[in-house]
Parts: C-alpha cells; structure tokens; sequence
C-alpha cells in the first residue's frame, strides 16, 4: 500500500524566514499548498529545531503529533481545533496546522523543517 503525497511539503506561514523574534515561545504555523492528499489516510506531523542546518546537534528539539499533541491546532476554514491524537485526513477542512511550543527556546538562531507521514 502506498501514499501520494504529491510531493508539496507544507508552506511556512509564521514565523516568517529570517525573521527576529523576541518571543521565547513562537508559535510555528504551516499550511498545505493546492492539492493536497494523501489518499484519505490519517497523518501525523513533524516538526524539527535546531541550531545547525543539519539537525544533528545536541539542541535538536523535536515535536511530534504522533508523540503528543499538546500545544498542536488545526484549522478548518473557521476555527482553530485541537489536533486530534489520532491524526488528521485529509477530508477537505484542512486549511493550516499551528504548533505553540510548551518550552521556551534558548536565545541564539534557530533552523526548522517540518513533514508530514503516514
């Protein structure tokens, strides 16, 4: 059994590229480009940061809905909603995903990715 994920990765919405916070605590949101699927299956999200672009380094901080879905929302069009600890399909009401990290981050320049999985 397969997924197609059309190969879109989800598209950064805030914070925005090379921006300079002074909230410790930043709320990550991401949304999904047109076309979007994966075939009505339930996923989950990944959602890395570190302070090297190789994410290997011992401040790697790591959240993942599939670990837990605290501080996880997604939006439907017209409310941000918990993220359901199942995970999410893709059914059509799926418009942006956000993360408010529970922990603040250390002062210094910090890289993330994002993906999505089965």
């Amino acid at each position: 059994m397969s997924i197609h994920f059309n190969n879109r990765a989800p598209l950064w919405v805030s914070p925005e590229n090379n921006s300079y916070m002074t909230d410790s605590t930043p709320i990550f949101v991401f949304e999904f480009p047109e076309g979007f699927s994966v075939g009505g299956y339930y996923f989950h999200f990944n959602l890395q940061l570190d302070k090297t672009t190789d994410f290997d380094s011992g401040d790697l901080v790591d959240y993942d809905t599939n670990d837990s879905v605290e501080g996880w929302e997604y939006y439907n069009g017209s409310e941000w909603l918990p993220y359901p600890e199942g995970g999410l399909n893709d059914s059509g009401d799926l418009e942006q995903v956000r993360l408010a990290i529970p922990s603040a981050l250390p002062v210094g320049i910090w890289y993330r990715r994002v993906k999505v999985y089965k």
